[in-house]
């Protein structure tokens, strides 16, 4: 990381030493003033050593054995990995919920069943209250789709895993879930599916045929943008690479199994986000009045960080050698799905229960599936 420094500096000193074997033992104060500025420059560059061992992804092994990593991290730099020797299912869609979450994800089991009837879903109970727990089981039970419900343990992580302003648990859950799966679409809650299936399978034959990565949503902005500065250091790269690359979500991204996946986006990805310094660097916020989208030019960081979000666009950018169009839809197909709010699928599902009661069909202004 930024080596060219660490070059330049190496040879100031050897010009340094070079000037004091011209200048002899004739000229003492010379000779002080240069040794003064060489032990000056010896001292900047073991600082700089200094500060770039503290930005490595030096992570635990015992989290990557856990997460079915097979690697030595002290002996490899990348990481090579050993994929788990399961028998693996074809496909499932899998997503998450948390506490509070029931009716965005009884709409999701919905939406999904009309789409993708008779496929798998699992769905990663990150917090639902018993109750709640209770009715989206009855919910998965009684639905056209094989729902399966998901308790990870995630307590032998950090703490700050569970933080929802980072997100950082969607990593952890693509992982375990591909260790089941050969290839999952992976979304949130609060996203829609529209279309049939058959869009859904073309796009999933080629995320298997081509590069394992395939996001449905693509951004206008670039990289940079929403990705705080320093995280690029952990990744031996640096934000000018970035400038032009343009994000992507994960709100709906396939991903299929392979050493190409572990290797170069999950293992880095990961190891970031058990990284602190690295999926959190200082002065890093995701407090919305902290965006400024609207400067010029717009490559500019917002002030607004997208944590495990900045991550996966990084490593995909160096995967894919800073061409997003590898791992995207770049024409932004936003007919494939929509994102909607908690407080609207509650409200929906509020709607739906009382015209269910009243014996009404069910209307709504967010359809399960738009053709």
């Amino acid at each position: 990381m930024r080596t060219k420094n660490f070059i330049f500096l190496l040879a100031l000193v050897i010009l340094f030493s070079f000037l004091l074997i011209i200048l002899g033992p004739g000229n003492s104060t010379n000779i002080t003033n240069i040794q003064n500025i060489a032990n000056q420059q010896f001292k900047q560059i073991k600082e700089n050593l200094r500060t770039e061992k503290e930005k490595q992804l030096d992570v635990d092994e015992k989290y990557l054995r856990l997460l079915g990593f097979q690697e030595d991290v002290s002996t490899t730099r990348g990481g090579s990995t050993n994929l788990l020797n399961t028998t693996k299912q074809n496909f499932s869609v899998v997503s998450y919920v948390l506490e509070g979450q029931l009716a965005a994800s009884i709409l999701q089991l919905q939406n999904l069943a009309s789409v993708m009837a008779n496929e798998n879903l699992h769905i990663y109970n990150l917090g639902l209250s018993e109750e709640d727990l209770q009715t989206l089981s009855i919910t998965c039970n009684s639905s056209n789709i094989k729902c399966t419900i998901i308790q990870p343990d995630f307590s032998v992580y950090p703490l700050y895993i569970m933080d929802d302003k980072f997100h950082l648990y969607r990593p952890l859950i693509i992982k375990h879930a591909l260790s089941k799966f050969k290839t999952i679409l992976f979304t949130g809650n609060h996203v829609r599916l529209r279309g049939n299936s058959k869009v859904f399978y073309d796009i999933k034959r080629k995320t298997e045929e081509q590069n394992h990565v395939k996001s449905l949503e693509i951004k206008k902005l670039p990289v940079t943008s929403s990705t705080h500065p320093r995280m690029f250091d952990y990744f031996d790269s640096d934000d000018d690479s970035f400038l032009f690359v343009r994000q992507v979500t994960l709100d709906a991204v396939f991903f299929h199994q392979s050493k190409f996946l572990d290797d170069k986006i999950l293992l880095p990805w990961i190891k970031c986000v058990l990284t602190p310094q690295c999926i959190q660097p200082i002065g890093a916020s995701s407090n919305t009045n902290h965006c400024k989208f609207n400067k010029k030019p717009a490559y500019r960081y917002s002030g607004c960080h997208g944590y495990d979000e900045s991550a996966f666009n990084v490593v995909c950018g160096l995967a894919f050698n800073f061409n997003e169009a590898k791992y995207s839809l770049t024409d932004n197909d936003s007919a494939l799905f929509y994102k909607e709010k908690l407080e609207d699928s509650i409200r929906i599902l509020e709607i739906r229960k009382r015209n269910i009661s009243e014996h009404h069909p069910y209307t709504s202004e967010h359809p399960y599936n738009d053709e």
